[in-house]
């Protein structure tokens, strides 16, 4: 069997915003971003054996929340992503950061996933690490904990 890729997802070609306004507007942070991890999303699950039985029933129960663990390049300066990362980490019980991201940009017809707009938090945030012997650039982690991430496709206008 032969698989053609017709859409490739080629790094410099996504694209990666944050909200932290709800959802009103986006701020473009894709030069920031080295790596999203995590967004694999499960089910809470269960098993039980009966007696004499050599195979369990199994249940499936609602989705779990998931963890987005994000890595990106550090700047100290006003208004970029470290900045409005900590700041919604700061805000009093956590402040709502919603995290979107299209793999391919987003252009029309381009799939982009976003992150649960009333739930989507800064869970963790870590400093980057600085060693005087190592010229690379600084980076920073942090984690957003959201109940769920959204697949919308930008339409395309009509001709």
């Amino acid at each position: 069997m032969t698989v053609t890729f017709t859409n490739r997802v080629m790094p410099c070609s996504s694209k990666f915003q944050v909200s932290d306004d709800g959802g009103s507007t986006f701020e473009e942070y894709a030069g920031f971003l080295t790596v999203l991890d995590g967004w694999m999303q499960e089910r809470i699950t269960g098993q039980e054996n009966g007696m004499g039985m050599d195979t369990p029933v199994i249940g499936l129960g609602p989705k779990n929340p998931i963890t987005l663990s994000i890595t990106a390049f550090y700047s100290p300066t006003t208004g970029d992503l470290y900045d409005t990362v900590k700041t919604q980490f700061d805000a009093e019980c956590g402040g709502n950061l919603i995290v979107q991201w299209g793999p391919t940009g987003f252009a029309p017809g381009s799939l982009v996933h976003t992150t649960n707009v009333d739930n989507s938090y800064v869970s963790a945030l870590a400093l980057p690490p600085f060693t005087a012997s190592d010229a690379k650039p600084l980076l920073f982690q942090f984690k957003i904990f959201t109940t769920g991430v959204d697949d919308t496709t930008i339409p395309i206008p009509p001709p």
